[in-house]
């Protein structure tokens, strides 16, 4: 069946390093997706499987995901129910 994932697009405005990191509630990093450099209006995507840097899925609750590019970062609320 369908596996549960969260995907994120980001496209760069400038050339330079992208990073994508799934934080905690608490701001512990839980997963990082990204990190690489990319050019200019180039798209990057990542999906998070659900699961931490070691393997486990986490538990149901709020989690923040971290796009930071040259000079933006936005994050994205992701609330977890199943």
């Amino acid at each position: 069946g369908d596996r549960p994932e969260v995907r994120v697009t980001a496209k760069s405005a400038k050339t330079g390093r992208v990073t994508i990191k799934v934080f905690a509630a608490s701001g512990s990093v839980v997963a990082k997706l990204v990190d690489r450099d990319v050019g200019a209006n180039e798209e990057v995507e990542a999906i998070w499987d659900l699961k931490n840097e070691s393997g486990d899925s986490v538990a149901n609750g709020f989690y923040v995901v971290r796009v930071v590019m040259v000079g933006t970062r936005r994050d994205i609320p992701v609330i977890l129910r199943r």
